[in-house]
């Protein structure tokens, strides 16, 4: 704990909270989550050093407005009190999803690839939680999101949109050693042309497809790391301050590939949670299942060649496997030319 700042701590005074544990640091945006605590409770506080960055400073603050507006929701953790730059939420017994994955998966749960009680009821709360989330009412506020970006072709925007996020997948997870970027060098000439062909497919079928896109306040973060399940397989989301109007179809798709990158060696665990994601879709918005449906096998592709995300349950943590460039990179490329899609 002396790594908190005394100017933190002393915000934090005023709170009469007393710091227990850091929960994650980051230097470059100057933030801090910690466990504060008082005579009797405990929260999870987040902390913004404005020095910092000014950015960051202004991502943090319109977090705080989400929460103040949203509160007591059941998306997320309840907002308790702030200052400028102190937040202070709920402190759910909650860890995230990958952690929840991994610790599934290295307590045996997964043998055989059988499909548990206790997992199927996890998938079922996270199907509720996307549905609150894209698909009853709208939960983010308009004011936290950038207004300019209306003003947009909506087909050029979710090409776009769709696009980075899958290049991230690529490049982007937990894993950095020197190998893995060694590796990304050698694959960075292949994501280029994946990506060129990626944006020319996907135009393709929006241009042959009576679906609108409309633009809606979005997460625009929703990943493994963003997303917490407690003690009793309850689904919140967490990080909101990159909201910004854009596409659920581009959210609930990267958060299937992250979700992919953990179970890959357990397809039935994941064909269910496909499954109940793919059930929402087809509900609510039917005729933009199709489009949902190339962009999530399109990130799945990506996360498939990234080995920031392969996972090794012995060692509990991510690995990246061989030193060699991952084939699958090279394979790829032929089924986004060939592949149809029936829209």
């Amino acid at each position: 704990m002396d790594s908190i700042p005394e100017n933190i701590r002393s915000d934090l005074r005023q709170f009469n909270l007393f710091p227990k544990e850091l929960v994650f640091k980051n230097d470059r945006k100057g933030r801090y989550n910690i466990i504060g605590v008082n005579d009797s409770e405990s929260y999870f506080v987040k902390i913004n050093d404005p020095s910092v960055s000014e950015e960051h400073t202004q991502k943090f603050r319109k977090e705080l407005e989400f929460y103040k507006t949203t509160q007591r929701s059941q998306l997320h953790p309840n907002y308790v009190d702030s200052n400028t730059n102190i937040m202070v939420l709920e402190n759910l017994q909650a860890e995230s999803l990958r952690y929840w994955i991994i610790n599934y998966i290295e307590n045996g749960s997964t043998n055989n690839d059988v499909v548990s009680d206790n997992f199927m009821r996890f998938v079922a709360n996270l199907q509720k939680t996307i549905e609150r989330l894209y698909f009853r009412s709208q939960v983010i506020p308009d004011s936290i999101c950038e207004p300019n970006t209306r003003d947009v072709d909506e087909n050029e925007l979710f090409i776009s949109h769709i696009s980075n996020n899958c290049s991230r997948l690529f490049t982007s997870g937990p894993m950095n050693t020197s190998r893995v970027r060694i590796e990304q060098k050698w694959g960075s000439l292949l994501r280029t042309g994946y990506i060129k062909l990626f944006r020319q497919k996907l135009s393709t079928i929006l241009s042959n497809t009576s679906y609108e896109l409309d633009l809606e306040p979005v997460h625009s973060d929703l990943h493994q790391d963003n997303v917490l399940v407690s003690d009793e397989n309850n689904v919140y989301i967490v990080d909101w301050e990159n909201c910004r109007y854009g596409f659920w179809i581009s959210d609930v798709a990267f958060l299937l590939a992250t979700i992919f990158a953990l179970l890959r060696n357990y397809p039935n665990h994941y064909e269910k949670i496909d499954q109940a994601f793919s059930e929402i879709i087809i509900q609510y918005e039917k005729e933009a299942f199709p489009i949902f449906d190339w962009v999530r096998m399109s990130m799945k592709n990506a996360i498939s060649t990234n080995r920031r995300f392969h996972h090794n349950p012995s060692h509990h943590q991510l690995i990246y496997g061989s030193g060699k460039v991952n084939t699958q990179m090279m394979s790829i490329l032929p089924t986004l030319l060939h592949e149809r899609v029936n829209i």
